[in-house]
């Protein structure tokens, strides 16, 4: 992952836990990814956090 910003995205995707680093235009961008894969599975999403990545 060079070049863009990373976000660190943790949560519960259909009840189990996740932490993920991802790149992203920023923190709104990077929700909306989340989002919008949630939709399109049919996936529940739950206490979705999003903070730069170190």
């Amino acid at each position: 992952m060079e070049g863009g910003n990373q976000f660190r995205c943790t949560g519960k995707w259909n009840d189990e836990p996740f932490d993920r680093v991802i790149e992203a235009e920023d923190e709104g961008d990077a929700r909306d990814h989340w989002m919008y894969w949630a939709w399109v599975a049919g996936a529940s999403l739950q206490n979705l956090e999003v903070t730069e990545a170190a």
